[in-house]
C-alpha cells in the first residue's frame, strides 16, 4: 500500500506557522532567508535569526498586554523590520494593519482610529513626522516604533500620549523560555479562519475601507 504523505503546507496552516514549517522540512535554520543592504554592505540575514527577531517582537508586545484580535499598525517599507514586526505581532494572534505610506495625515489618522491600532511600526523620519502630527487624536495608540536612526532628532509635539520607542530596543527584548513557551502557545491558537491582516483601500472615491 502507497504511504500517503502529508503536505507541508494545507488549508490547517496558518500564516505564523509557515516559516517555522520551512524550518523544520525544508530549509536549515542557518540558510540565509532574507538580504539587506545596511550602508554599502549586503548582509545577509538566516531563517534562525528572523524568527528570533519576530520571537523578540512577541515578547514585548506581550509584556506590555497585547493580545490575540489587537489591532497593530505598519507603514513602513518593505524589508527585514517589517518581517519581524509581522511575524512576531501574528503569532501572538494580533492583527495585521499595513498603512500606505503615501497617504494624508488625514488618512492615516482615520485608519489608526477606524481599526483601533495600538502600535504603528514607521521607517523613516517623513512618516514619523506624519504620526506625530495626528497622534494626539488617536486615542487607541500606544506605542510609536521608529524603525530608523536619528528619530531623536525630531521633538515630539506635548500633546502626545504615545510611548516612542525605537525599535531596536524591542528587538533587544529577551526571550526566557517561559515566554518561549507562552509565544508558542499563542501561536498554536491561531487558527486559519482568524483576521490576519486589515488592508486598506486607497480611497480615492471615498473614505479607506479595511479589508479583510
Amino acid at each position: 500500500m502507497e504511504k500517503k504523505i502529508k503536505p507541508i503546507f494545507d488549508d490547517t496552516t496558518t500564516v505564523p506557522a509557515l516559516l517555522r514549517n520551512v524550518v523544520k522540512h525544508i530549509h536549515p535554520a542557518t540558510e540565509t532567508f532574507l538580504i539587506d543592504k545596511q550602508g554599502t554592505e549586503w548582509v545577509e540575514i538566516s531563517f534562525e535569526a528572523t524568527l528570533s527577531n519576530a520571537d523578540a517582537v512577541s515578547a514585548f508586545f506581550l509584556s506590555k498586554g497585547i493580545n490575540k484580535g489587537d489591532r497593530m499598525g505598519l507603514m513602513i517599507e518593505n524589508g527585514p523590520d517589517y518581517v519581524y514586526y509581522d511575524q512576531g505581532i501574528q503569532q501572538i494572534g494580533a492583527i495585521n494593519v499595513s498603512v500606505y505610506p503615501t497617504l494624508s495625515e488625514h488618512e492615516v489618522e482615520y485608519i489608526i482610529n477606524d481599526s483601533g491600532i495600538k502600535a504603528i511600526l514607521v521607517g523613516n523620519n517623513f512618516l514619523f513626522r506624519k504620526v506625530l502630527k495626528i497622534a494626539a487624536t488617536c486615542p487607541s495608540l500606544e506605542f510609536i516604533i521608529p524603525a530608523f536612526d536619528g528619530f531623536e532628532k525630531i521633538s515630539i509635539p506635548e500633546d502626545v500620549k504615545a510611548i516612542v520607542l525605537p525599535f531596536k530596543t524591542i528587538l533587544a527584548q529577551e526571550v526566557t523560555a517561559t515566554v518561549a513557551a507562552e509565544i508558542e502557545k499563542r501561536r498554536n491558537e491561531v487558527t486559519p479562519s482568524d483576521l490576519s491582516s486589515l488592508i486598506y483601500t486607497s480611497g480615492t472615491t471615498g473614505t479607506p475601507k479595511g479589508v479583510m
